[in-house]
């Protein structure tokens, strides 16, 4: 059998509920992993980038105490030109493999021993600290070897006395601090350099020059057309801690990118290390949810393992019920019979069968205020059904029954059988569904109401026999409401024998059947119009009345359609007979809510009229 699952409109809003709250828990796992992820490598990249700095660092100290003691080595043989070369070369021997370049300046600036560079320290404020301050620094640009290759300058004094004597110049090339540099593998996606005081970039390495792509020439500019996310502040503030050579970690964006960057103060205070990786190198084993994160993904995670065991079970129920609605669907097609399943929040009405073979058209299912076009098909005179029904599903009784009349495909009215009960949800112990079957029943019914109207009805007249006439009446006694009144008229032939005996029985039959057409015609459908025997008739008709006038008023007028009805004349070839009706008319509840005592004094204001003339009407006690 095909499985299927159906959701009621509150499963659906639940699960939309259900889904919204997962995306939101979902968004917010995944912030919360994407902020710790950052900062946990923005920690790792501020230890790596102090690690590597200080190794730097010690490379470029280093650097500067050979710078030093090669300075002392030229002090003690001086720099006149007495010295004698042999020994300024072997000095300069010591160090060929340390540096790239060694030149010696005398105080005027003019290339005593090696290369001749292109630099003029006069013009640069390296020039008081190194030669009235006699401290080795290192040269805040690029110079050019002569070979073009760019290279970090050493900058130390030669001091003679306590006096400067000519300054030392140790040239590092640029390639090999690169190459060190370049060695920092932190990030495919970052990249380290030095910087000066002044922000000038000093060195940085292949990364450096793929990861800034020519932008801005000077650190501080960069850092100004960037925009500081982290807590660290401004441009202004990071400025500030540089200048106080603390190790700043910040995270900024540039040209729509976010990048880490850590700043690290060499020991020396003159120059930096900038450490930079772009946040897209966040690292997945970084990857930490809060505690609070963590307790919601377990919350959202039962709710599903709930949701998905109310589904489970559901399905089960429904595969269950259609196994079942499939078994009654082929007993009632052996019955030609239609189950129906009515529930009522939300509203629908289904039908489970063959509606087709039944009324010749396929019964879709009903949904929401539709369910009530169904009564489009039900006969005008049993409408009565819907309050019938409303009064049922909102009641206490369990077990419902109706025959009513239903259209089908050809305007064609059946009679049909309903049954029914009503299904309660045990929690709140509310009628929640009206289930049952729909039976073609218009042949035995037809039957039964022809027996039935046999039973009630004068075979003759086709009004109702005096039998039911007594058992209807009496009923009605039993309940008057209000002002309302019911009139019984006795109605008698007169000279009625006379048709009988000189026209035939023939005759006297059809004047019998054309009083009891006369009384239908005149009262409404409502009143009841009945033959007690003979050429006897009674009616009983209700009537609404606002005061004592307007209820003579009416017997007056119903009494004179009467007698002015039954005035008639019958003939047989040359015979002829008039015959004409005498009236009896008594009034309940004013004298009497009894049938029997009605009955007596109509039947004593009937004996008036009769001993009266005939052709008139008595009510009893005039009112």
């Amino acid at each position: 059998m095909k499985k299927i699952l159906k959701c009621t409109f509150r499963d659906l809003i639940i699960l939309i509920c259900i889904l919204i709250f997962s995306v939101f828990v979902l968004m917010a796992a995944i912030g919360d992993a994407l902020d710790g992820s950052a900062k946990i490598t923005q920690n790792d990249l501020t230890n790596n980038a102090e690690m590597y700095s200080q190794q730097l660092d010690r490379l470029i100290t280093d650097r500067m105490d050979y710078a030093r003691q090669l300075a002392i080595n030229f002090a003690k043989v001086g720099l006149n030109n007495t010295v004698d070369k042999n020994t300024i070369n072997q000095i300069m021997t010591t160090q060929k493999d340390v540096y790239d370049s060694i030149s010696v300046l005398n105080m005027n600036g003019g290339t005593i021993y090696g290369d001749a560079l292109i630099i003029d320290l006069t013009k640069e404020e390296i020039y008081d600290k190194v030669v009235y301050q006699q401290e080795t620094q290192l040269y805040d640009q690029l110079i050019y070897l002569p070979l073009g290759d760019p290279a970090i300058l050493i900058c130390t004094p030669i001091c003679k006395n306590k006096e400067t004597i000519g300054v030392l110049l140790c040239c590092i090339k640029i390639s090999k601090i690169n190459a060190i540099m370049d060695q920092w593998g932190y990030s495919k996606n970052g990249c380290c350099t030095a910087i000066s005081e002044n922000g000038r970039y000093m060195t940085g390495g292949k990364q450096f020059s793929h990861f800034l792509k020519g932008e801005a020439n000077n650190f501080y500019t960069y850092m100004h057309n960037a925009s500081i996310l982290s807590s660290s502040g401004n441009n202004a503030s990071v400025e500030e801690a540089i200048v106080k050579n603390q190790t700043v970690s910040l995270k900024y964006r540039y040209n729509g990118q976010k990048y880490f960057g850590v700043i690290c103060a060499s020991t020396r205070g003159d120059f930096y290390y900038v450490f930079m990786s772009a946040t897209t190198s966040v690292n997945a084993d970084h990857f930490k949810l809060s505690q609070g994160t963590v307790l919601l993904l377990c919350v959202t995670g039962v709710i599903w393992i709930v949701w998905m065991s109310h589904m489970v079970i559901c399905a089960g129920k429904q595969r269950r019920e259609h196994e079942v609605l499939e078994l009654f669907a082929l007993v009632n097609k052996c019955e030609k019979a239609l189950l129906f399943d009515f529930q009522q929040a939300p509203k629908r009405l289904r039908f489970i069968g063959d509606s087709m073979a039944m009324f010749g058209m396929e019964l879709k299912p009903f949904y929401g205020e539709a369910v009530y076009d169904i009564y489009n098909y039900v006969h005008k005179d049993d409408k009565s059904i819907r309050g019938r029904l409303h009064r049922f599903i909102d009641g206490t009784e369990n077990d419902f029954n109706a025959e009513i009349r239903i259209r089908d495909v050809n305007d064609q009215y059946a009679w049909y059988r309903i049954t029914g009960t009503l299904v309660q949800d045990n929690r709140y112990g509310l009628n929640q569904r009206f289930v049952g079957k729909i039976e073609c029943a218009d042949q035995q019914i037809t039957e039964e109401r022809n027996l039935m109207q046999r039973a009630e009805n004068d075979l003759l007249t086709g009004v109702l026999n005096k039998k039911t006439m007594e058992e209807k009446v009496t009923e009605c006694l039993k309940d008057i409401k209000g002002g309302y009144h019911y009139i019984f008229f006795m109605v008698d032939l007169d000279n009625f024998k006379n048709v009988n005996d000189n026209l035939g029985h023939i005759s006297g039959d059809q004047a019998i059947k054309d009083t009891a057409d006369c009384l239908v015609k005149i009262f409404p459908k409502d009143a009841f119009v009945g033959r007690l025997g003979g050429d006897e008739f009674a009616v009983c008709a209700a009537y609404d009345a606002f005061d004592k006038e307007s209820l003579i008023s009416f017997i007056e007028k119903k009494a004179n359609k009467i007698c002015e009805a039954n005035r008639r004349v019958y003939q047989n070839n040359d015979k002829e007979v008039h015959i004409s009706s005498s009236v009896g008319i008594a009034v309940a509840p004013d004298f009497t809510d009894n049938f029997e005592m009605l009955y007596g004094m109509a039947d004593r204001a009937l004996y008036c009229s009769k001993n009266g003339g005939k052709n008139r009407y008595t009510i009893y006690r005039k009112l």
